[in-house]
Order: structure tokens, then sequence, then C-alpha cells
């Protein structure tokens, strides 16, 4: 007979994402994580889910390196980068920085490691901080192989702890637990196709189509909690279109829906219409938990880039998810320029009461309208938008 196979799910998992605290370097606890994840990942795989990646955040790195100076910094987490480098693993976040000096301290960070990402939390109306993430923004691309260093950095408005997605995710004060972050942009696509151009039924689709996933996950995240050896507590689910792009963009989506072409009319209304109905599954949900749109992640988004403006991305992210994300700005653009961005980013955060982070990459000798070449697997290239 022969051998039947096995159709991959059409939703895969992005990340299974453990939180830890520190007050010290503690890679006793770093391992533990390291072992939930392997388990974690065991028991999904053997449902039947490719798992994409697995993760690890901290606390603010404030509270548990030495941050006197940026040498103390860089060699109290020497041991946390050489056991990530010593065990291949790629994903391991930091946590935020909350004060200008910290900030400043970032860009030596990601400068000096590989496998290593941190944010910058910025409140509303905080001209000196939002100051201080701008010209670290800047800092890293000039200083990093083809500014790919901005990959591990953002800043962040109003984001929580347990966020699955890097580079705003990080643990809060309390026990380990875990997160996961789904890759669904198959299955919404396919959900929003079937609805043959009507916006109810493309909402009603992508909400039944995406229960039915997010319940199996949680189903399982509860087996994982149950079956291991040591207390672990589940975070939820982030729902998140989270697009790359080796995934089909979500302009098929909107295509389907007669808007062929993002930040034109309608967009607004299937932007929120996806959101809606991500944020109202009837399981945990954590995160941004909404519509994703990366221009760098999404292939439909990089190839209209020279279409739409940060402005849309900006509208768009007050009725969905993420805020800002892989966004290429010319490497002239001035750290006054883009820490008042960072300021309307906040003011969207703060004043919906909803997470959101600015991810930008200024392109060195790019100006606008020109196209983008980075080497990074998980980026397409797209046009660089004036700021």
């Amino acid at each position: 007979m022969t051998e039947q196979k096995t159709e991959p799910f059409p939703l895969k998992i992005r990340t299974i994402t453990t939180g830890i605290y520190m007050n010290v370097v503690d890679i006793e606890k770093i391992k533990e994580a390291v072992e939930f994840n392997l388990f974690a990942r065991s028991l999904f795989e053997k449902e039947g889910f490719d798992v994409q990646t697995t993760r690890i955040t901290t606390n603010s790195f404030e509270e548990y390196l030495d941050c006197s100076n940026v040498q103390s910094l860089l060699k109290t987490l020497e041991p946390i980068d050489s056991y990530l480098n010593a065990n291949n693993l790629s994903f391991f976040n930091i946590g935020p920085a909350k004060k200008v000096e910290t900030i400043r301290m970032i860009p030596e960070i990601i400068k000096s490691t590989s496998r290593i990402s941190a944010s910058a939390q910025v409140q509303q109306g905080d001209q000196k901080t939002a100051l201080a993430a701008a010209e670290a923004c800047l800092q890293i691309s000039k200083e990093t192989p083809g500014g790919e260093g901005s990959f591990n950095y953002t800043v962040s408005f109003n984001c929580q702890p347990g966020i699955p997605f890097f580079p705003a995710g990080y643990h809060g004060s309390g026990e380990t637990s875990f997160a996961i972050g789904c890759e669904p942009p198959e299955v919404i696509v396919n959900a929003i196709k079937s609805a043959n151009g009507d916006f109810v039924k493309a909402e009603e689709n992508i909400k039944t189509e995406m229960e039915k996933w997010a319940t199996k996950i949680q189903n399982i995240s509860e087996k994982i909690v149950s079956e291991y050896k040591k207390k672990i507590i589940y975070d939820g689910i982030d729902s998140s279109f989270a697009p790359s792009p080796r995934c089909v963009s979500i302009m098929e989506g909107f295509k389907s829906l007669g808007i062929s072409k993002f930040g034109g009319p309608g967009s607004l209304h299937v932007c929120s219409l996806i959101t809606r109905a991500l944020k109202s599954l009837n399981v945990k949900l954590c995160g941004y938990s909404g519509l994703m749109l990366p221009p760098l992640e999404d292939t439909g988004l990089a190839e209209q880039s020279h279409e739409y403006s940060i402005t849309d991305l900006l509208v768009s992210s007050s009725v969905c998810g993420i805020g800002i994300d892989t966004v290429p700005i010319p490497g002239t653009s001035s750290s006054i320029d883009i820490s008042l961005l960072y300021l309307d980013v906040a003011a969207l955060a703060f004043r919906l009461n909803k997470p959101l982070s600015a991810r930008l990459f200024p392109c060195t000798d790019k100006t606008a309208g020109l196209l983008t070449n980075f080497q990074n697997e998980h980026l397409c290239n797209g046009h660089v938008f004036p700021l």
C-alpha cells in the first residue's frame, strides 16, 4: 500500500514564545525556557502544526543587566550571547528600555550581537524619550551590515507584557509563561475570497475559520500546561494576520473585495473588519490580535509600496494591529522627524488604548522612491517611503 501524505495545516505557528523573569542573569532559567519550548514544539508538531520558531523574552534588561555604562552592560550580557551562539538559538528578546540613558545603549547591543532583540518604550508626549529612540534607530541603521540590525529593534507604545511577536514582546514580573503567535494568511485570505465580494460574509468567514484553528491551538496549549513537569502559565494566542515573504499577501484578499490598491477607498473598512473578526474569537487572546501591514514582510504591500504613504499605514493602524512595521525610510531622515512620527504612533496607541509599535528601517544611501536591497530571508524588498 502507498502511504498517504498528510496535507499540511494552512495555519502555521509563527512562534511559541516563552517569557521569563530575571533579576540577575540566570542561564539556568534560560535553559529551562529552552527545554519548555522543545516540549511545547513537540506537542504542536505531533498534532500536525508546522512550528516556524520558538523564542524567549525577558523582563526589561534594565532590571538584570549592569546598565551603569555600555561596557558593563555588554559584559553582563556576554554570558547570554555566548549561550545563544553555542546552542544556535536565534530569537531572544531582552525586553524594553524605558530610560533615555539605556535606550542610547541599545545600538551597541544590536551591533555586538546577532541573536538578540530589544525595544524602546515611549509614553504619550514624551519628546525626550522619543528623540533618544529615534537616534538609536538611525545609529543601528548606520552601524550594522546593510542596516539590517533594524530588524531587531522597535519602539513600542502602550504594549503590555505577553506579546509573542518580536521585537516588541517582553515578559512582566510574574511566573514563567508562554504565548502563541499565529501565521494565518492562507486561512484568512481564503476566507475572504470565499465571501465573493460580500464584506459581511468575509468577516463571518474569517471568524469561523480562525476560531476553528485557534480553538485547536488553545486545546493543545492547555494540554501542554497540564502535562509539563513544571508550572507554566498560558498567556493566550496572538491571532494577528502576521505575513512573511513566503505567505500569500493580504492584497489578494483586498482585491477579491474589489479593492485593488492599498490606501484607496474601502481599505480602512477592510482593515477594520479583519481586525474585528480576529478580536472576536472565543479563545484567550493576547498581544496585537489584528491585521498586520508590514510593507517589507508582505509581498503585495511591497509591490505597491510606491503607491501609498506612511500616513496611510498610520491611519490603518487606528483600526488594525501593530502600527508602523518594517517601513524603509531615507537614510538622510532626521532624528527629529523620526521622533515626531513616534509621537504620532504614541498618540494613537494611548488615545485608542491599544498596543502599537514602530519599526523603521533608515536606508543609508537610499532616497525616497528607490528600491531596498535587504538580504534578510524574513524580508522582501520595496520602495523607500518619504518621511
